[in-house]
């Protein structure tokens, strides 16, 4: 996988969670979870 696949991944899972890939943080519990199981921590 590419570095731009990576980050096309990356902001289709952000933005799937509910969070701002521009912000690229977020203060809800439910959102921080939902990134911890696609980045599969």
């Amino acid at each position: 996988m590419g570095k731009f696949d990576f980050l096309d991944q990356r902001e289709h899972d952000m933005r799937a969670c509910g969070m701002d890939p521009v912000l690229g943080e977020s203060d809800k519990l439910k959102v921080n979870l939902c990134m911890e199981k696609k980045d599969g921590i």
